[in-house]
């Protein structure tokens, strides 16, 4: 049995050190990347505080999944980036990252029958610096954030979606990445990131049913940090 592990320990060791040995060899030095993953946070939390506030965190009879606590929010949303990478003389890199991230949805119910349900997604675009050695790197860097907020409402038995205001802000990247392999031509790795931000201002946020009484909630703050897990594949151009 002894004998068996430190076989298992070999062989890991030796396949580690033959990734890092890829990663220190490649002679290509422009490579473009495209990640699929899933958010982590945003503004989401913030807003169904604001309806609970609001007087929009009811619990209903339910239906035959039992009674339903409001608001309800959505689970983890998707998250897709580009990213391309310049590898520098002292083998770090500087990146520029275009990034769409979806963060969920909210759905709030008062005792009057109004309800409000809004949605929120963050588009942005960053410049990073990447260090570290071997299969492993982190990276930091600068953000733009073009935040959207819009309102989810059914007509004719179909889902609408309408923008209810963009806000901007700058925000702060921070990754951690884990290369599973990088090739000559080709790399795949798996990370994390977390986009760090500060509240903006967005709404206000119109009601579905039109009943006795305001139309819309006011506008509110609400901050778009968010968290990304993710697998990256790229392919070095030259």
């Amino acid at each position: 049995m002894k004998k068996y592990f430190k076989i298992v320990r070999w062989s890991f060791l030796c396949f580690s050190y033959c990734l890092c040995v890829q990663a220190q060899n490649s002679d290509k030095d422009h490579s473009i990347g495209f990640s699929l993953g899933t958010t982590i946070g945003g503004p989401a939390g913030n807003f169904s505080k604001y309806l609970e506030r609001e007087g929009f965190g009811i619990t209903t009879n339910g239906s035959w999944f039992g009674p339903t606590t409001y608001p309800v929010k959505t689970g983890p949303r998707a998250s897709y980036s580009v990213n391309y990478l310049w590898k520098q003389k002292n083998g770090k890199y500087l990146g520029l990252d275009l990034n769409i991230n979806e963060l969920g949805e909210v759905a709030g119910l008062n005792n009057s029958g109004r309800r409000v349900e809004a949605g929120f997604k963050s588009y942005s675009i960053g410049v990073d610096y990447t260090f570290g050695p071997g299969i492993t790197k982190l990276s930091i860097g600068p953000a733009l954030m073009f935040n959207n907020a819009y309102t989810i409402e059914f007509k004719d038995f179909k889902e609408s979606k309408e923008k209810i205001n963009t806000s901007l802000a700058l925000g702060l990247k921070l990754s951690a990445l884990f290369y599973l392999w990088d090739k000559s031509v080709t790399y795949g790795k798996v990370g994390f990131s977390y986009l760090i931000s500060y509240p903006v201002e967005q709404g206000p946020f119109p009601l579905n049913e039109d009943n006795d009484g305001a139309d819309e909630l006011e506008k509110t703050n609400l901050n778009y940090s968010h968290g990304s897990v993710f697998f990256s594949v790229g392919l070095k151009l030259f």
